[in-house]
């Protein structure tokens, strides 16, 4: 076990997620049934993440089982899942997650993702061979650079400098540093017929904890905060135009 900010990362998330919820519910755009179901999804997003953690100190994330079944390729999108499947099934949820994005100030929710420049932390432990140098190359470089441009983000945005078409490409392209790239960088250092990255430390070290808490909790939080912020955005801009149409 090596020294971390990822437990601190996924407070501060979960903080985050839990205080914008009760602000909203608050202000009466967020239902307190609404407000359950966030907070029953966050729980279970817990729970999950504790599950990992357990996963990871007893060596099941290394074992040939783990590998043979491909695992760490779609392991990201367990979490994923876990928020997709209530907004799918469940509308409470659906409105919730709408209310919240439209009630947390915009400069907020972009100033999140300054916190993903503790990239840095992976980028360090690579250079000093303790961590998958691809991984660190192809996945947290670009992850660090996003986090910085959040902070100029949320600079031109309280300055109201630029529009909304702007912020939906930038949350776009916090989805794109992440997937498919981690995935393919994952599958092509795992050991096995796909394996093509052999440098030590191989990825299995991204599968000790705390790393772990990166591809199975932290990470895929921070694209699901871009997708849902960018589909919101979109549909808002979409019923803006309509709207200016009509009447005109």
């Amino acid at each position: 076990m090596t020294f971390s900010l990822l437990p601190l990362l996924i407070v501060l998330q979960f903080g985050a997620l839990i205080y914008a919820t009760n602000r909203a519910a608050h202000g009466g755009v967020v239902t307190k049934n609404g407000q359950r179901s966030i907070i029953a999804v966050l729980s279970v997003l817990a729970v999950w993440g504790a599950a990992s953690t357990v996963l990871s100190l007893t060596g099941t994330y290394h074992s040939q089982a783990f590998l043979q079944m491909q695992a760490p390729i779609w392991l990201p999108f367990v979490p994923v899942a876990l928020v997709i499947l209530p907004l799918i099934f469940s509308g409470t949820f659906r409105v919730a997650v709408d209310g919240l994005i439209d009630h947390t100030p915009l400069t907020g929710i972009i100033a999140m993702h300054a916190l993903r420049v503790f990239a840095i932390g992976s980028i360090i432990k690579a250079a000093r061979d303790e961590f998958s140098i691809p991984f660190a190359t192809y996945v947290a470089v670009p992850d660090f650079i996003f986090g910085l441009s959040a902070i100029g983000m949320a600079w031109l945005v309280f300055k109201e400098r630029i529009g909304t078409g702007v912020v939906i490409i930038w949350n776009l392209v916090g989805i794109l540093v992440i997937v498919p790239t981690a995935n393919v960088t994952i599958a092509l250092a795992t050991p096995g017929s796909w394996q093509v990255f052999t440098s030590s430390p191989g990825i299995m070290t991204l599968y000790d904890f705390p790393m772990v808490l990166a591809p199975t909790l932290v990470v895929p939080l921070f694209v699901m905060m871009n997708m849902f912020v960018a589909l919101r955005l979109a549909v808002r801009y979409w019923r803006g135009l309509l709207a200016f149409e009509k009447a005109a």
